[in-house]
């Protein structure tokens, strides 16, 4: 275990252990398959995406390729426990707050930028490569990749420091991470059952197992509404 999230080949053994695959039988990519689908419904259930809550902080390049300054990026990687970068991270389902952060002579800023909706920024910021006034961000959604946008090209060190929801990337391999809390693994096995029952045409059991989930999920999404309500979100000045 990686802090408090399995890694995928933990979760295939646990997985194994819970339905009594001894002999290793059942192969672990369709282990990997039916958890990539179980994260993926979890996600969408009504007050479970708190379980896919993060905070990464993201190192901006003030170059292009091209040599040219830029002005958006794609926010694909994250940094687990100083570990390698992971290649993406899952569709943004919400942004809880944005911090911009600069760095000069070796101290930290928090840089005062506006949030603006992509529309009215894309009506007043058309071509921001030529402006020379960093004041604006905004964020939108492109095939499934989170894009960030200055107003105007960055100068120096730039990064961000983002709390968000967002689905589970889609794990290949059993060296990744399961990044939802430890502590909520046990709803994610069940969906990863009941889709391995439909895979054999075994509905029966596939019935039987979600009435089991869904009690899950019905017991999670209190626990997870009280946690909130006593634990709000850390305010940041300028976040939206």
């Amino acid at each position: 275990m990686t802090g408090n999230y399995l890694t995928m080949s933990e979760f295939i053994d646990e997985f194994r252990k819970a339905v009594g695959d001894v002999t290793c039988e059942i192969p672990a990519k369709s282990i990997i398959n039916w958890t990539n689908t179980a994260l993926r419904r979890l996600a969408r259930e009504k007050g479970l995406d708190v379980l896919f809550r993060y905070q990464d902080t993201f190192e901006l390049a003030n170059m292009n390729k091209d040599g040219s300054k830029s002005v958006s990026w794609f926010l694909r990687g994250f940094k687990v426990d100083g570990g390698a970068d992971s290649p993406r991270i899952g569709t943004i389902i919400d942004v809880e707050s944005l911090l911009v952060l600069e760095a000069d002579d070796c101290r930290i800023h928090h840089k005062e930028l506006c949030y603006l909706p992509f529309a009215y920024f894309r009506r007043e910021y058309p071509f921001p490569e030529e402006r020379d006034c960093l004041t604006a961000f905004t964020i939108t959604e492109f095939g499934g990749d989170t894009k960030l946008t200055f107003n105007a090209p960055a100068e120096g060190h730039i990064a961000v420091d983002m709390v968000y929801t967002a689905f589970h990337p889609r794990i290949t391999s059993a060296d990744e991470l399961v990044r939802i809390p430890y502590a909520y693994d046990d709803i994610l096995m069940e969906c990863v059952k009941i889709l391995m029952h439909e895979e054999s045409a075994d509905m029966s059991t596939a019935r039987s197992l979600y009435e089991d989930w869904d009690y899950l999920v019905a017991q999670a999404r209190e626990r997870l509404h009280q946690q909130k309500a006593g634990f709000g979100l850390r305010q940041v000045k300028g976040s939206f």
